[in-house]
């Protein structure tokens, strides 16, 4: 039975099977008019390119043209967002030269000195070269450094001038600055030196008679221990520097109090004004002592 079942549907022909005529009508239109839609599809993709051709050469041109008109917009943004006033302070502005001074310590032989300021309020100097010009001889470059908003005078001591003139002009010049900003005010903030008992006397020393000597005592208040602080030493007479000199602590730990003579071999008013600013470079880590 399932032999006769076989062999009957291997006779049914083509005939035998239905078929949509709509679907035969479609397809038959597809095939013959092929070449028809070909062409047409080949015309659609040229005209898409050209037409994206198009598309990029005008937007180039405007791109061309307009560019100028863009910088020119930009910039005026950006001065407009950065002012000349946040330009200047982002920057560091120049040490100011407060006062420059030679004070007589004999025959052609001077002690030097200068005042200078630094006007910023974050931007501190931690090494810089200075010499002193008097008229066309040089003094020796010595190195130096200040701190953020310092006032503080720097000296060269016991110049020899050799011309026989008279002494004219005196210049200070400063030079290989390197600026660095100061992120963390912790140290700087917790600098206090306190200066007390500040004393100008006549040496009592028999060969020293006409000698002046200076004594005082320093405090170290702050928190901190350091191996080096620098003392400048001036007195000043109507604000004028009569008498300079220098001192150095050394080992200095907080809250140790060191006592400071220095003298000068001449005769110099006793009711002088004294400035005595200790100062140390907070930019140098090795002059912080560790505990």
């Amino acid at each position: 039975m399932v032999i006769y079942q076989r062999q009957k549907e291997k006779n049914m022909s083509l005939n035998d099977y239905t078929i949509n005529d709509l679907y035969l009508k479609i397809s038959s239109w597809f095939v013959g008019h092929k070449y028809f839609f070909r062409k047409w599809w080949v015309i659609v993709i040229l005209t898409f390119d050209l037409l994206m051709i198009v598309y990029i050469i005008i937007n180039s041109i405007i791109f061309g043209l307009e560019m100028p008109k863009y910088n020119k917009i930009m910039t005026g943004m950006s001065s407009s967002f950065i002012s000349q006033t946040y330009r200047q302070n982002s920057q560091p502005q120049n040490l100011i030269i407060l006062t420059t001074k030679a004070i007589s310590i004999g025959t052609n032989r001077y002690d030097l000195v200068a005042k200078i300021k630094n006007p910023n309020d974050d931007w501190g100097i931690k090494s810089f070269n200075y010499k002193f010009v008097v008229d066309s001889e040089e003094t020796n470059e010595v190195n130096n450094y200040i701190l953020p908003a310092e006032e503080k005078y720097i000296i060269a001591q016991n110049f020899t001038y050799t011309d026989s003139t008279a002494l004219k002009d005196i210049e200070l010049e400063i030079s290989d600055i390197e600026w660095q900003r100061l992120i963390d005010r912790t140290m700087a903030d917790g600098l206090d030196f306190v200066v007390e008992d500040k004393k100008l006397t006549t040496s009592t020393v028999s060969s020293l008679q006409n000698a002046t000597v200076l004594t005082a005592k320093v405090i170290n208040r702050s928190f901190y221990d350091f191996w080096k602080v620098d003392v400048p030493i001036v007195l000043l007479s109507s604000g004028e520097p009569i008498a300079v000199s220098s001192y150095t602590l050394r080992s200095f730990t907080s809250y140790q109090f060191k006592d400071i003579s220095v003298s000068w071999l001449k005769a110099l008013p006793l009711n002088s004004e004294i400035e005595i600013n200790p100062t140390i470079n907070i930019f140098q880590a090795s002059n912080l002592m560790s505990r």
